[in-house]
């Protein structure tokens, strides 16, 4: 169903405490808000595991905001093939040997991703992948705007394109 809002309120979601799973999956779902939530991925999987804290795929104009997320692999927050105008602002991220904090793959278009605090060890901040190969089609990272986030990473990079990237736009 389409028009969703989860507000916790301050609650927490404790996710992957046996096998590995999302903290909030939203694929295929439209206009859905995620605020207010502590996303917390238990210790108790496999260390070669990835658990997303919060999975987008196929999915239009949503909002990610004002949300504490900590995890220990994985993406943070994974944004697969064909997310556009989605909003994640205001967030404030820890991790520890991550994937990415925000991490992409695949047509991922006209997003915002702004006033973010991201924290982490051997991880990327954020990440913009298209996909390019002769057996699938052509992706692109097109038209997102990356400003006012404090990245602070230990032993990795903090921003990266890659891929067939057009019109991005990065600043402060």
């Amino acid at each position: 169903a389409n028009n969703n809002t989860l507000d916790c309120h301050g609650y927490k979601i404790n996710y992957s405490t046996s096998v590995m799973g999302f903290g909030v999956n939203n694929s295929y779902i439209n206009y859905t808000t995620i605020r207010g939530c502590i996303i917390q991925e238990s210790k108790g999987i496999v260390a070669s595991d990835r658990s997303d804290g919060i999975h987008l795929r196929s999915s239009y104009f949503n909002q990610i905001n004002n949300n504490t997320i900590q995890i220990f692999r994985g993406f943070v927050i994974n944004l697969r093939n064909n997310v556009f105008n989605t909003s994640i602002f205001n967030n404030n991220v820890s991790v520890n040997d991550s994937v990415d904090i925000i991490g992409s793959l695949g047509n991922i278009t006209n997003n915002k991703i702004y006033n973010n605090f991201l924290s982490g060890n051997s991880t990327t901040g954020i990440q913009l992948t298209g996909i390019t190969s002769t057996v699938v089609d052509t992706y692109f990272s097109s038209n997102n705007s990356i400003y006012n986030n404090q990245i602070i990473i230990n032993d990795a990079i903090g921003i990266i394109l890659t891929l067939q990237q057009n019109f991005n736009l990065i600043y402060d």
